[in-house]
C-alpha cells in the first residue's frame, strides 16, 4: 500500500507539471513567484517522502541514494518535458533546484528520523 502510495504522488507531480500554462494563471503572477518555487520543494518533499518511507518499511538497506537521485532525476525530466512536450508551459532550472531542494530536505529528514535512532 505505501509502494501504491508513492507511485501516485509520483503520477500527481507528472500531472501537475503537465498542465497548460493557460489553465494556472493564477500561479503565474508576479507577486506569487516565490510560492511557485514554494509548491515545487513541497511536493518532491512529500513524493521523496512517500518512497522513504515505503523503502525503509521494505528494505531497511542503503536506498537513500538511490531515491535522491530518482527523484532529482525525476524532477529533471518533467522540467525538460515542460520545454518540449507540454503546451503553455516552459521549463525552468530554478524549479527543478526547487524539486531537487525539497528532496534533499526529505532525505535529510528521514535520516536523522529514522536512522540517528
Amino acid at each position: 500500500m505505501r509502494f501504491l502510495i508513492a507511485l501516485l504522488w509520483a503520477i500527481f507531480i507528472a500531472y501537475l507539471h503537465a498542465i497548460p500554462g493557460n489553465d494556472i494563471t493564477f500561479f503565474q503572477l508576479d507577486d506569487l513567484f516565490q510560492l511557485d518555487k514554494l509548491f515545487h520543494l513541497g511536493v518532491f518533499f512529500i513524493g521523496t517522502w512517500l518512497a522513504l518511507v515505503y523503502a525503509y518499511s521494505k528494505f531497511k538497506a542503503k536506498f537513500y541514494l538511490i531515491i535522491f537521485l530518482a527523484y532529482t532525476l525525476y524532477g529533471l525530466m518533467l522540467e525538460i518535458a515542460q520545454g518540449f512536450l507540454f503546451e503553455g508551459r516552459h521549463a525552468d532550472p530554478l524549479d527543478w533546484f526547487a524539486d531537487a531542494l525539497g528532496v534533499l530536505l526529505a532525505v535529510t529528514l528521514h535520516r536523522k528520523i529514522y536512522i540517528s535512532k
